[in-house]
């Protein structure tokens, strides 16, 4: 089972709004998934909400992809989001600053590779960090994660547990199955279990 975190991408005429946390590295707003959540979209609201002031709409999902912290796996799941309200002045409740950054200067930043990868709407890279301190990040608000290949129905006709592989890995074992590519549908949660829903490229 893993942690997942929900991630927003909002920009105003190409500048990209990015957090800098207590380590000095610039991430997309978002947080964790809870165990209450129907939802990933609600969650990423009220993420946004809570670290800027801002609200927004989640317009559209961008392909996840893992980042192990501590040798854990944490799936992250990235959104397009829209400015539906901007306040005066952003303020993060968890005490982030917060920056308006034009995309020309991203890659110059301390920030995850696959931050970079959802900000492009490229297929995002696993990362890889350590940071001390955050155990309890683990024990609660874990989610069995599958993989689930679709038809033109939207009917699944194959389901895989992650576990200990990758993303890349169950995509490239099915496209070379079916010689055809997968593509990116949506995440889905029900329940304790979260569904990354690929169909097969018409």
């Amino acid at each position: 089972m893993n942690a997942v975190s929900v991630k927003g991408i909002v920009s105003i005429d190409g500048n990209f709004l990015l957090r800098q946390n207590e380590r000095n590295e610039y991430e997309l707003l978002g947080g964790k998934l809870e165990k209450s959540d129907s939802d990933l979209e609600s969650r990423l609201k009220q993420e946004f909400l809570e670290e800027s002031g801002i609200k927004v709409d989640v317009e559209k999902g961008l392909e996840p992809c893992f980042l192990s912290v501590n040798n854990k796996k944490i799936l992250i799941v990235p959104y397009i989001c829209k400015i539906k309200f901007i306040p005066d002045i952003l303020f993060d409740e968890d005490g982030g600053k917060l920056f308006w950054i034009n995309k020309a200067e991203l890659e110059n930043l301390n920030m995850l590779t696959s931050y970079l990868d959802s900000i492009n709407q490229v297929s995002p890279r696993d990362s890889e960090i350590k940071i001390n301190g955050i155990k309890h990040f683990y024990e609660d608000y874990q989610f069995s994660i599958f993989v689930r290949i679709l038809n033109q129905n939207c009917e699944a006709i194959e389901i895989v547990e992650v576990e200990n592989q990758m993303l890349f890995e169950i995509k490239q074992k099915y496209e070379i199955k079916k010689n055809n590519k997968l593509v990116f549908n949506n995440c889905v949660v029900e329940g304790n279990n979260l569904y990354i829903d690929y169909s097969y490229k018409v």
